[in-house]
């Protein structure tokens, strides 16, 4: 390997520490275009915002015709006779309460479940049915709310006649029954549940039971979803330096190839002339220190030096400054003559 020199107030690095220096570059330039590329395209952190999460469920009980309720409909919170119901009307709430505005993307559906199971252990089910009720509604907005509104009428005497008529046809006395409404909140991640209702079938009286959310002051951190704000800079910026990167890569791939090559024409000329003026050139191994009071003197040719040496009757000084380069110096007591030998002038 050759060393590094310093030549009068130059100093040149060798052939391979310049090859090391410009790889490091490249790789250095790849990957900062690389990190740049991630953050244009990367899902970023917003802010952790407070929000207020509640539902409820409203519902009135509507009766057959009859000779002893005046009204037609009762009000929730009562026992109501089996026999005398007709319809149920409910009304499921989800309502959210955010600190600050956001974009959002959900939709709930509702589904009911009846079920007939042991009265002494209500994990053996006999019967159980899922049923959508209410296909897919989507919302969106930027707000700082979420409200959602959904009404259903369960047709209470159609279900408790059908849950009768299984029981009795099966024998199942020890059976209790009840259907359940569900409203379902359809997020990104997951659907879970955010309001039910029961109501137990199959009884002389019955009292409806809800299941409702009241989640307060609770924290989430949202995260901006698509391009980064600062997507073009970064993208612009990526792709200056994954090109500069490949022209590094470029003009490393070409002096490796040069080198290595048999016989570049730099060697050819090169050896040309050290074999030709072997008698009158003396090799510098250490490198030709530039005397600071002399004045320097470029010439185009090593003919043009010749001419110098045959002039002053002095001896051509070669310097070996790395792989692809090298100098001749002819001195003089006040000039100094120089011819320089590079690869990329041939």
């Amino acid at each position: 390997m050759s060393e590094n020199k310093r030549v009068g107030n130059k100093f040149y690095f060798s052939f391979e520490i310049r090859i090391l220096l410009m790889l490091v570059l490249m790789l250095f330039l790849f990957f900062l275009g690389c990190f740049f590329v991630s953050k244009a395209f990367s899902f970023t952190k917003g802010d952790v915002v407070t929000y207020d999460e509640s539902s409820d469920i409203h519902y009135e009980v509507c009766l057959k015709q009859n000779d002893h309720y005046q009204d037609a409909c009762l009000d929730e919170g009562m026992q109501y006779i089996s026999d005398l119901t007709h319809n149920i009307y409910i009304t499921f709430l989800y309502n959210v309460k955010i600190s600050t505005e956001i974009s959002y993307q959900l939709g709930y559906h509702l589904s009911g479940i009846t079920k007939i199971y042991d009265s002494n252990n209500p994990r053996k089910i006999f019967y159980k049915n899922e049923e959508k009720l209410l296909n897919s509604v989507d919302i969106s907005d930027d707000s700082d709310k979420i409200d959602i509104e959904q009404s259903f009428v369960f047709d209470y005497a159609r279900y408790n006649k059908m849950v009768q008529e299984y029981r009795d046809m099966y024998v199942l006395a020890d059976a209790s029954s009840e259907y359940e409404l569900i409203l379902y909140l359809e997020e990104e991640n997951e659907t879970r549940k955010v309001a039910s209702v029961t109501i137990p079938l199959g009884t002389s009286t019955y009292g409806v039971s809800k299941d409702v959310l009241s989640n307060m002051n609770r924290n989430v951190q949202l995260y901006n979803r698509g391009w980064n704000p600062n997507t073009v800079f970064y993208i612009l910026v990526s792709s200056v330096l994954i090109i500069t990167s490949l022209i590094f890569l470029y003009h490393i791939t070409r002096l490796v190839l040069k080198v290595t090559n048999n016989k570049s024409k730099y060697q050819k000329y090169l050896s040309q002339i050290l074999k030709e003026y072997d008698s009158c050139i003396v090799n510098s191994k250490e490198g030709y220190k530039y005397p600071k009071d002399k004045q320097v003197i470029k010439v185009a040719s090593f003919e043009e030096l010749v001419d110098a040496k045959n002039i002053l009757k002095k001896p051509i000084i070669y310097s070996k400054i790395n792989d692809v380069k090298s100098e001749f110096v002819v001195e003089d007591d006040d000039k100094l003559f120089i011819y320089i030998l590079k690869e990329s002038d041939l």
